[in-house]
């Protein structure tokens, strides 16, 4: 699927996961919930979603959100941050920006980080 605003929509079919919304520039995805809320439901998406805010907020700890999309609407009870991501969602991720570089030069991050995404080497995580 493919999806593109202020944010990208990967869906998945294989995991417990549903899809990962990621940011493709410094605008962040969560200003857009209502229109990331109408790209879900006409894609048939339901249950958990991650965003990845890194272009947008950069490698934070405020990177990884996850919520629950009911099939109509993001419970907004359910919107919580996410401390220490999977190893498969940090690799995806880091893949995603690997393969979409053009959205680097659009983001928050310092110019070491996005040379370390254009190598396809991860960052490494935000202190605590």
């Amino acid at each position: 699927m493919k999806t593109e605003y202020f944010f990208h929509i990967h869906k998945y079919t294989t995991s417990r996961l549903s899809a990962v919304v990621y940011s493709i520039g410094f605008d962040s995805p969560m200003n857009h919930l209502q229109t990331i809320e109408g790209e879900l439901y006409r894609s048939g998406i339901q249950g958990e979603i991650v965003f990845d805010l890194l272009l947008s907020n950069g490698n934070t700890t405020d990177r990884f959100y996850s919520a629950f999309f009911d099939g109509e609407k993001l419970i907004e009870e359910s919107i919580k941050k996410v401390l220490t991501p999977s190893s498969t969602i940090q690799k995806e991720s880091l893949s995603f920006y690997h393969s979409k570089t053009k959205y680097l030069k659009n983001s928050v991050l310092n110019k070491a980080q996005r040379f370390l995404i254009k190598k396809n080497r991860a960052l490494l995580p935000p202190k605590k």
